[in-house]
């Protein structure tokens, strides 16, 4: 499933399986998502959301140099973010930097990563 927080109503499904226990389940798939596929065999549904995640990642880091360089350059933030995200610069990666992901880091996250840090760079040291 995809959608983040905008497409909680509704989220996209994607499956992966044979035809005949994909058309079994989308009749439960359909209440909850608008958009259901079966993307290919056991596994596929796994492999399109890590695709999806590894692009949404990707299109978030390209949004947030971009805006980045707009600050730079003294430009209201929150006023480009609205006019680009109403062009065809918009998309869900940008639009998701202007309200649902801020730069702080996630408390947790920055607590787990400072927490391992430490072992994280004696298994790099073992690779030289």
């Amino acid at each position: 499933m995809s959608g983040g927080s905008p497409g909680a109503l509704a989220p996209t499904t994607f499956t992966g399986g044979s035809r005949d226990a994909f058309e079994a389940a989308r009749p439960v798939f359909a209440t909850f998502s608008d958009t259901v596929k079966l993307i290919g065999p056991a596994g596929a549904g796994q492999f399109t959301k890590l695709f999806n995640n590894a692009l949404t990642i990707t299109n978030m880091k390209n949004a947030a140099d971009v805006l980045g360089l707009a600050a730079q350059g003294g430009l209201d933030i929150p006023a480009l973010i609205e006019v680009v995200s109403a062009s065809s610069g918009g998309s869900a990666a940008l639009r998701a930097l202007g309200g649902d992901i801020t730069p702080e880091p996630a408390e947790h996250l920055h607590t787990h990563a400072q927490r391992h840090a430490p072992l994280r760079r004696r298994r790099a040291l073992r690779w030289w």
